[in-house]
C-alpha cells in the first residue's frame, strides 16, 4: 500500500514539475498530422486533395451503408420520371420519390447527404485557406484548382436539391448555407444564401479553377475539360424554360459544351464498350469527363433497383417506369440493362435495373459515379440551342 502511495506521489511531483516547465505543451501525438505540417509542402497539398476526392466518393458520410454518391444518384433518380416505387409506405427510400422530407433524421437520406456535403466542404475550404497569396508552386496551384472544382461540384449539387430552380426569382429565394472559409468556430451559424448567390459562387470557383488546372491525371480527377463541362451544365440550369429562356445563359451553355466537344478528345462509346459501361471498376474510357471513383467505397445503389436472385429479398424498391420503357425500341442497347426480377406482390413489374450490379449477383456496385460524360454535353448543347431558337422543337 505504501509503495502505491509513493508511486502516486512521485507521479504527482513529476506532473507538477513538467507543468511548470511547460514540457507537456511540447508533446504531440506521433500518429496525428497537424494542419501546419500537412500544408508545409506541395506534397501535403496533393495528399489533402486526395482526401477531398475521398470525401465526395463517400468517406464524408457516416451513419448509413449508402455512400455520398449513392444518395446523390438516388435523389436525382427519385425526383425524375424514369422510375416507379413499389414500396407504398413512407420511409427513407421513398421520401425523395414522394417529395417529402421527414423531420426525423433517421427517416431521411437528406440528413446524411447534407452532413456529407458540408463535411466535404469543410475539408475543401481548409485546403483553399492554406494556399498563400502569390503562390507559384505548380503542384499547390493544381491542388487549388481541383479543390475549387470540387467545391463547385458540392454546392451545385446542394443547390439543385435544396433550392428552387434558378429561373424562379433566384435573387430572393433561399438556397443553402454558403461557407467558403475555414476556422469558423463552433458558434458559426450562417443563414441560407440566395439561389443566385450560390450559383454565382459555383461559377466563380470554376472560372478561377480553369487556368490552374494544368495537369490531367484522368477522368477520376478534376481537369480543365471537367470544369468546362460543369459550366455547361450550370448555365443550362440558368437558361430558363423553353417558354421563357435566358439568351445569355444558353449561349454560354453552348460555348462551354463546344469547348469539350471540339477540343476535349472525348468520344461516345459504342456497342460492347457501351453495354459494359457500368460493369467496369475504374473510370478509364473515352466518354467519361468526370467520374467519381468509388473503388474504395463500393456503392450499394443497386439495392434500390434490384436484388440478386439467389437472395430472398424483395427484389428492389424501384422499377423502370412504363413511360421510360416505352421509349426503348427492341434493338436498343439499353434494354440489356434490364432483367426479369419479380418482387413478391408486384408481378406486373418484372423488369429491374441491373446496370449497377456485378454480373447480376452482387449487392455492391464498382461502377464509378459518372457525373459528367460526353453524351450529356451533346444534350446540354442541343437543349440550349432549342431554347435559343437555333434548333426547332419536335
Amino acid at each position: 500500500m505504501k509503495s502505491i502511495i509513493r508511486y502516486i506521489a512521485a507521479a504527482g511531483i513529476l506532473l507538477t514539475g513538467s507543468a511548470c516547465n511547460k514540457e507537456l505543451d511540447k508533446l504531440r501525438p506521433h500518429n496525428v498530422t497537424y494542419e501546419e505540417q500537412q500544408f508545409a509542402t506541395p506534397e501535403g497539398f496533393k495528399k489533402a486533395v486526395f482526401g477531398a476526392y475521398a470525401a465526395v466518393a463517400g468517406a464524408a458520410v457516416t451513419g448509413t451503408s449508402f455512400n455520398f454518391n449513392d444518395m446523390q444518384l438516388f435523389f436525382s433518380e427519385a425526383h425524375g420520371n424514369n422510375i416507379k416505387a413499389l414500396d407504398a409506405g413512407v420511409n427513407r427510400y421513398t421520401d425523395a420519390f414522394n417529395f417529402l422530407n421527414s423531420g426525423e433524421k433517421d427517416l431521411s437520406y437528406t440528413y446524411e447527404y447534407w452532413r456529407g456535403a458540408y463535411n466535404a466542404s469543410l475539408l475543401i475550404n481548409k485546403i483553399l485557406g492554406n494556399v498563400k497569396d502569390g503562390e507559384t508552386s505548380p503542384v499547390i496551384l493544381q491542388a487549388k484548382g481541383e479543390a475549387l472544382f470540387l467545391r463547385a461540384y458540392v454546392y451545385f449539387n446542394l443547390i439543385r436539391l435544396y433550392g428552387k430552380p434558378y429561373y424562379q426569382n433566384a435573387g430572393n429565394n433561399p438556397g443553402v448555407m454558403l461557407i467558403t472559409t475555414d476556422n469558423n468556430g463552433t458558434s458559426f451559424a450562417p443563414t441560407r444564401a440566395t439561389v443566385k448567390a450560390v450559383y454565382d459562387q459555383v461559377i466563380a470557383d470554376l472560372n478561377t479553377a480553369l487556368p490552374l488546372l494544368k495537369a490531367n491525371a484522368g477522368n477520376a480527377y478534376a481537369t480543365r475539360y471537367a470544369a468546362f463541362g460543369l459550366l455547361s451544365r450550370v448555365y443550362l440550369y440558368m437558361g430558363g424554360t423553353f417558354a421563357g429562356p435566358d439568351a445569355n445563359a444558353n449561349k454560354k451553355a453552348r460555348e462551354y459544351a463546344d469547348s469539350v466537344i471540339l477540343n476535349g478528345g472525348y468520344t461516345l462509346l459504342q456497342d460492347a464498350a457501351y453495354t459494359s459501361y457500368y460493369s467496369t471498376d475504374a473510370p478509364g474510357n473515352k466518354e467519361d469527363i468526370f467520374a467519381v471513383n468509388t473503388q474504395q467505397h463500393q456503392g450499394l445503389i443497386a439495392n434500390l433497383f434490384a436484388m440478386p436472385s439467389q437472395i430472398n429479398y424483395t427484389g428492389g424498391l424501384y422499377r423502370p417506369s412504363p413511360d421510360l420503357l416505352s421509349l426503348l425500341r427492341p434493338n436498343d442497347l439499353r434494354r440489356q440493362f434490364y432483367k426479369r426480377n419479380v418482387t413478391p406482390g408486384w408481378p406486373n413489374d418484372s423488369l429491374a435495373t441491373v446496370k449497377y450490379m456485378i454480373n447480376y449477383v452482387s449487392l455492391y456496385s464498382v461502377s464509378p459515379y459518372r457525373y459528367l460524360r460526353l453524351a450529356e454535353i451533346y444534350l446540354n448543347r442541343a437543349e440550349a440551342a432549342v431554347k435559343a431558337g437555333i434548333m426547332p422543337r419536335r
